[in-house]
Parts: C-alpha cells; sequence; structure tokens
C-alpha cells in the first residue's frame, strides 16, 4: 500500500519554493575524508572535513557517522589499537577516543596551527607535525605534548618512524628531515628533488619512500641517508602511499590517479580507479584488501590487491528509492514497515531544504517543484543511514 507524506509535509516543501536555500553544514558522508586507518581487518577509521569521522565494523560493507565534538578539519587519523585512536588537524586540534570513537576528548597540543600527520611508536609515544615546522611529541598517551626543534619553519605533511628512536618528516621544496634519537635532534637529508612532498612509507629501516607533487616519487635503501628519483609515469600530485610488503606498493593522487608497483618502486603501472576525484588516503589490510578514501566522501576497496577498485558503499539497508533522475514525484519504500524516520534533502553544496519524521513503510514526496539539477536525500532510521544521489529532470 502506499503511503503519502502527511499534507503538512507537502506544505512545507512547495512553502519554501525549493529554490531558497538554508545554509547548513555539509552531509557528513559527503565531506572530503584525508585520512583512512585500520587497526584490524574488520576494523577501520576514515576522517576528514569539518570534523569527520566514519567507523566500519564489517571491512567497510557499511560505515557509521561518530560524533568527533570538532568542526575542524581532521587530517590524519591511527589507532594504537582497535579502543584506542587519535586525530589530529586544522587548528593544532588533537583528538583522543578510548573506546573505539564513540567519544572524542581534546587533548593540547601547544600551536594552533594544522597538524598534518600523526605516527606512534608505541601505545603512550606519538609524534605529530604541522604547517609551521613545528613537531610536538607525547610519552604518556598525549596527556603532555612536548614540543621539539626542527629548524625549519617550511610545513611539515608526514611524519614515520621505523623504531622507537628512528623517524622521518618531510614537507615544502623537498625537505626530508632525520632523527636517530626520538626527536631530541631532527637533521636535513639531501631529497634530490624540490618539489613538495606529501607521504613516506618505510618498508624496513633501510627501505623507504616520499611521494608528492608533479608524480614525484623518491626512495632510499640506506635508512634515509639518501633518496633517489623514481620514474612514477605521472605528473599528478600524488598524496598516499603504502607497501603490502618490501616490492607491492600503492600511490594515489588527484584526478582518480592509482599507481602500483610490483618490483619495489623500479616501475609503476595505472589502476583503474573508476574517478576522477581526488584520492587522498590508502591503507591495505593484507596483501589483497584495500581502502582509499577521498573527495566527496568517496571511499574505494578492493579485494583483489589491486587489480581492481569499487566504490565501497552501504549495502545493508534495503531501500528502494525511484525514479531517479526524476520529474515530479519520488518515491521511498522499505523492506519492512518503519517508525520515526528522518527525511533530509540536500543541494549539492550541502544547503538543506528538507528536514521532516515520518512512519511508515512507503514513502511519496511531490517535488515537482524542486529545481533541476544535484541533490543528496539521506534517511535515518533505526537500521543506520542511507544516502542517495538525486537528479531533478
Amino acid at each position: 500500500m502506499k503511503i503519502i507524506l502527511t499534507a503538512f509535509l507537502n506544505l512545507i516543501i512547495t512553502g519554501i519554493g525549493l529554490c531558497q536555500w538554508t545554509n547548513q553544514n555539509p552531509l557528513p558522508q559527503l565531506n572530503a575524508l584525508y585520512s583512512v586507518y585500520f587497526p584490524d581487518a574488520q576494523i577501520g577509521y576514515a576522517a576528514g572535513y569539518n570534523g569527520t569521522i566514519i567507523k566500519t565494523t564489517d571491512s567497510g560493507n557499511s560505515w557509521s557517522i561518530l560524533t568527533s565534538g570538532t568542526s575542524n578539519w581532521i587530517n590524519s587519523i591511527i589507532f594504537t589499537n582497535t579502543n584506542i585512536g587519535y586525530a589530529v588537524g586544522q587548528s593544532g586540534i588533537i583528538l583522543k577516543s578510548i573506546n573505539g570513537g564513540l567519544s572524542w576528548s581534546q587533548q593540547s597540543s601547544g600551536t594552533t596551527h594544522a597538524l598534518n600527520s600523526i605516527c606512534f611508536t608505541n601505545d603512550s609515544t606519538l609524534y605529530a607535525v604541522n604547517s609551521t615546522g613545528l613537531i610536538v611529541k607525547t610519552t604518556n598517551g598525549g596527556n603532555i605534548w612536548t614540543a621539539q626543534s626542527t629548524g625549519t619553519n617550511y610545513p611539515l605533511h608526514s611524519v614515520i618512524f621505523t623504531d622507537n628512536n628512528t623517524g622521518f618528516t618531510c614537507g615544502y621544496k623537498g625537505l626530508i628531515l632525520k632523527t636517530i634519537d626520538g626527536g631530541n635532534a631532527w637533521i636535513s637529508k639531501n631529497s634530490d628533488t624540490t618539489y613538495n612532498l606529501g607521504a613516506l612509507f618505510f618498508t624496513s629501516k633501510n627501505q623507504g619512500y616520499a611521494i608528492g607533487s608533479n608524480g614525484t616519487i623518491i626512495k632510499t635503501t640506506d635508512e634515509g641517508e639518501s633518496w633517489f628519483p623514481l620514474n612514477s609515469g605521472t605528473s599528478e600530485f600524488l598524496y598516499s602511499i603504502f607497501f603490502t610488503d618490501s616490492i607491492n606498493g600503492f600511490v594515489v593522487g588527484t584526478n582518480g590517479t592509482i599507481i602500483r608497483t610490483t618490483d619495489s618502486g623500479s616501475t609503476w603501472h595505472f589502476q583503474t580507479s573508476g574517478t576522477s576525484k581526488g584520492l587522498l588516503s590508502v591503507y591495505f589490510t593484507n596483501q589483497d584488501t584495500g581502502y582509499i578514501v577521498g573527495l566527496d566522501g568517496l571511499i574505494l576497496k578492493t579485494t583483489s590487491g589491486g587489480q581492481t577498485f569499487v566504490e565501497n558503499k552501504d549495502n545493508s539497508m534495503n531501500i528502494n528509492i525511484f525514479p531517479n533522475p526524476l520529474k515530479d514525484y519520488l518515491f521511498i519504500e522499505f523492506e519492512h514497515e518503519q517508525s520515526n524516520v528522518e527525511i533530509e534533502l540536500y543541494t549539492i553544496g550541502g544547503f538543506v531544504i528538507l528536514n521532516e519524521f515520518v512512519n511508515n513503510r512507503t514513502f511519496k514526496i511531490n517535488l515537482s517543484d524542486l529545481c533541476k539539477g544535484i541533490y543528496f536525500l539521506k534517511i535515518r532510521y533505526s537500521e543506520g543511514i542511507e544516502i542517495k544521489k538525486l537528479i531533478k529532470e
């Protein structure tokens, strides 16, 4: 039986004319995701614009929104185990969770400049780098963060440690710094490039990589003492790198770029991403299963070791939404009877034009006065949240 939305809801829709918007925050699931991290094969997190943090507990089949308590951009997220995690970002923010992301508390970083990357060497010792050349360190799980002198004010974009004492950071104009004493002293190394470097990855104490603008990939085989360039085959900005072992690695970047090596970086081959959106972070949980996140909340997943990547969507909810594209009416059908369902309609820019609670299994919404264009429909109900892109003809 088709149930029509209340006359009150239709009155709200037609009354605002649907061409006048109310400014709202963008939908969290549509926000750019800058970082992805999996502490184990099932549990993973992604974070990004407007304080967005999302979590999966079923290897990316479904994702739930977590409350971060901030609207600052989150540039990097990590977990030292399945319960304890940290996130850093805009305005020097550091967040910590001790319950698997269910709640987050802010820590004092001692800086108001953006923190771009965070890493850990053990459960208590972590490092974060910022946009003014500052490195902050904690040895007590974030209760106290202390600044380390780097001798530069260039932006630092990534930080990684290969053991408790040996670490690296990279950044503006090919800058690479190395420490061998837990960050007490940082020494500049010749990177053999002047392009900006955005990410680091080491497959062993000896072998590591840095990537960045203009398709730059450089490699070290002597514990970061010297670096030499690799031919990536692209001039795109490369944002993130991950190796599943000493020879197999992936790099992602602008315009949907995915390149892969199977010979420790000697050669790189393009992979099909199926998107032209910027890809900002990549993470693998084993040789075959990997995740990429990027602009507009994009999540890609592979289970074939990168041979194919598919857009990873929440398939756990059985909702039929039609027609799409639509002209006058939109129908929403659930598999089972529902109650207290929240319906929200957003413009592509994140402006809300409809927000209402309804009760029934099937709904019919009159959208005949809606301006032509692309919209997003958000449905929040007992089993989770579903977001669909709508096209109005």
